[in-house]
């Protein structure tokens, strides 16, 4: 009954619902092959993929956390010292009482992470070097299944409107309806 989110990637499809553990399947054209699941990963609702890696925000305890995987492993969640090891982030600080609201996916150079009201960019190839950067202090989402890709652009909604970018910048596009969208808000 929790709702389900799931990318595709490192030839499967990944599954994570905030209750269960990350699950994952592969398929032919006609069936489901195989099925898993991987109890070493945290337990989350919000997934993503980037630079051969499955991503998860942090549970309860830990929402601003981003847990990455081991390099083309999906399985991999123990945390080494290789650069292919699996990495943890603090996004904005240990916990800072704002929590990760969705992932925008890769645009560009950077994997595009959402708080409510900030957007950071994950930069980088491996443990060595993978780092975050604030993208915009100002802006945020405030609806992971807003987040959406479309002919090049990033679209999603934040408190005050729906914005896109492809990567040179934000533009809200929600001006010509702004006073429609503040009475859905409110």
């Amino acid at each position: 009954t929790a709702n389900m989110n799931a990318t595709v990637a490192l030839g499967r499809i990944w599954f994570a619902n905030g209750s269960d553990n990350l699950w994952w399947m592969t398929f032919d054209s006609s069936s489901v092959v195989s099925t898993g699941s991987v109890s070493g990963a945290p337990i989350s609702n919000i997934i993503g993929n980037f630079r051969n890696r499955i991503f998860l925000k942090g549970n309860t305890s830990n929402r601003s956390r981003l847990y990455m995987s081991g390099e083309i492993d999906g399985t991999d969640w123990t945390l080494g010292t290789y650069s292919s090891s699996p990495v943890i982030l603090s996004v904005g600080g240990v916990n800072d009482g704002t929590e990760i609201i969705g992932f925008g996916g890769s645009l560009g150079d950077s994997f595009v992470v959402f708080k409510e009201a900030k957007t950071y960019g994950l930069f980088g190839y491996d443990q060595r070097d993978f780092a975050l950067r604030v993208l915009n202090d100002e802006i945020g989402c405030i609806d992971q299944g807003s987040v959406k890709f479309v002919d090049n652009f990033l679209y999603w909604v934040a408190k005050d409107g729906v914005y896109r970018t492809n990567g040179q910048g934000m533009e809200k596009m929600s001006w010509p309806v702004q006073n429609y969208f503040n009475n859905m808000t409110t």
